[in-house]
């Protein structure tokens, strides 16, 4: 039997974005002795991630940067790239649209007859300008695009419109996890909460990478109308980062160092949940948020903001906060749903609610090979 190439086009591989973990999550459950990806990357990526693609039988391709000065040159790559690769690939599969519009018809060009369009996001960036610039880049994206997917009906409206989503034209792929990772597991908890030394403590966490749209700042500033009312409250990120001196420096303007813990980039995440008893998550947009499900496996306890698509709850222990609010306001909710809280292992809810990985991965090679075969 043929195997399946699907060329994935994508921005930066790093381990702390969000499409990077979705891809590679998908990629290592997908029935690999019929299905491949191969990857067309815009910059260049960690050696551990390019290493791990080619030992699951993956291919990755490094395009030139694309700007004003250099659009000859990356114009010219693509165009090469189509017409002389060995590979004639069938299907691509982009998650970064602002160069959608040059390569799409240029693949097709060359044969290729499916070019999907996956968004993950509800906004175009956290810059302004960045956005203004992105969104002029997108305007040409739902012609050049012959299929839609986003990662929850938010992000899908946000990107093809209102319209296509009520006529079923995005396809949603869910942000499917390991669910068994996340299980709830007293033991770990223990574990965890002993080698940070707060075993007596009110742990709040966060992971996720320190980027604005993460809201880190409004996060410690919670944080610290959290120790106003409990001292016994500690903090824990996970996580790194741009914006890592400018969440240090807050910390230590409120004079809490000692109060919260910055753990780093971490490849055991499902451990951390184990050990917090409440996840603070005030991002300022999210395409879906899939901490929140990574935190609801375990029966962790959310509050975040009302921003994140309501797909991202699937069990009631998420309080979802306007960031209107104050920071004062947002620590008063998360003591209270901390004190009202039963941990408890909710796997079943999560897996039946289609964010297991497995059930997932199967579903979306059905998708290719429906769209091949059509």
């Amino acid at each position: 039997m043929e195997v399946t190439r699907i060329l994935h086009l994508v921005g930066t591989m790093k381990q702390r974005y969000g499409v990077t973990s979705f891809l590679m999550n998908f990629y290592r459950n997908i029935e690999r002795d019929k299905i491949q990806f191969d990857f067309l990357i815009y910059n260049d990526t960690e050696k551990h991630i390019i290493d791990e693609i080619r030992n699951l039988g993956g291919k990755t391709y490094l395009m030139p940067t694309l700007s004003i000065k250099s659009a000859g040159i990356f114009i010219k790559y693509i165009n090469s790239f189509f017409c002389h690769n060995d590979i004639k690939y069938n299907v691509i599969h982009s998650h970064f649209h602002q160069v959608e519009s040059i390569i799409f018809p240029i693949a097709k060009k060359n044969g290729t007859r499916i070019c999907i369009s996956h968004s993950h996001s509800t906004r175009y960036s956290e810059s302004k300008i960045r956005a203004i610039r992105n969104w002029l880049m997108c305007l040409p994206l739902k012609k050049n695009a012959t299929h839609y997917f986003a990662c929850s009906k938010d992000a899908g409206k946000f990107l093809f419109g209102k319209n296509n989503l009520e006529l079923k034209k995005v396809v949603i792929i869910r942000n499917a996890i390991d669910c068994t990772k996340f299980r709830y597991n007293i033991k770990i908890r223990e574990e965890m909460r002993a080698k940070l030394q707060l075993q007596d403590k009110i742990i709040f966490g966060n992971v996720g990478s320190f980027k604005t749209p993460k809201n880190h700042i409004f996060l410690v500033d919670v944080f610290n109308e959290i120790l106003k009312l409990n001292e016994e409250a500690r903090l824990v990120l996970v996580g790194g980062g741009e914006l890592e001196i400018q969440i240090r420096n807050r910390i230590r303007e409120y004079g809490i160092m000692d109060k919260v813990i910055l753990e780093g980039i971490k490849n055991n995440v499902e451990q951390y949940y184990q050990a917090f008893d409440c996840l603070l998550f005030p991002s300022k947009f999210e395409g879906l948020g899939i901490v929140l499900i990574e935190a609801q496996v375990s029966g962790l306890s959310v509050v975040a903001s009302d921003v994140i698509p309501e797909e991202a709850r699937v069990i009631e222990n998420i309080e979802y906060l306007s960031l209107m609010l104050t920071p004062k306001q947002w620590a008063e909710k998360a003591l209270q749903i901390v004190e009202k809280s039963e941990r408890r292992d909710r796997y079943e809810e999560i897996k039946n609610a289609n964010y297991d990985l497995r059930d997932e991965a199967k579903r979306l090679y059905n998708i290719y090979k429906k769209l091949e075969d059509s």
